[in-house]
């Protein structure tokens, strides 16, 4: 009885050893790629690492037009989020500061505060920002964005009213963003 046991323990501490062993490789193998600039020729997805929300930078192979997918959270929450934000994308995109192609996928402050402060205030400009048109009722930063946007001249999309299928980001490899809507039947 005690052998089974034993058996038992080693195979779960062995399993448990190669969890970790593998995390902790993942998690070298992450920052290793997190240093890395995009390779021209190649379609780079970088998942950003912002503290709290999402920002996911899409590089086309051409090296020169980016796609940005939410731009994370404020200062005033994370201390850190604005700095890490530009850190990456500085790290991916260099000096070039014109982002192509911006996406907010829903209003809520962790997912939208870089296009609204972050990035104006550092220098970069977006050409064409698409979102669901959806208003968060806790907040007016996304109408404060769209206005900012329209002064700025950049191109806006409401994708609620829209009828769009797909963007084409990477013009010179024919590379399209599909995108894809969510609707009250869904949830049924």
């Amino acid at each position: 009885m005690w052998k089974s046991h034993i058996k038992n323990f080693r195979n779960i501490a062995q399993l448990l050893f190669l969890l970790l062993m593998t995390s902790s490789s993942l998690a070298a193998e992450s920052r290793r790629v997190e240093s890395c600039p995009p390779t021209e020729g190649h379609l780079v997805i970088s998942f950003l690492n912002v503290g709290q929300g999402d920002a996911t930078l899409i590089s086309c192979p051409d090296g020169v037009t980016q796609a940005l997918i939410d731009a994370g959270e404020s200062k005033a929450k994370y201390p850190n989020a604005e700095t890490m934000l530009l850190g990456a994308l500085k790290k991916r995109m260099g000096k070039d500061k014109v982002i192509e192609f911006a996406f907010a996928t829903h209003p809520h402050q962790d997912h939208i505060y870089g296009f609204h402060s972050t990035l104006p205030n550092a220098g970069y400009s977006i050409s064409s920002y698409f979102d669901n048109g959806a208003d968060n009722p806790s907040s007016n930063l996304e109408e404060e964005i769209r206005d900012r946007l329209r002064i700025s001249a950049t191109e806006y999309h409401n994708l609620s009213t829209e009828s769009l299928e797909s963007v084409l980001i990477c013009k010179q490899s024919g590379i399209r963003l599909k995108i894809l809507r969510h609707t009250a039947e869904q949830d049924r």
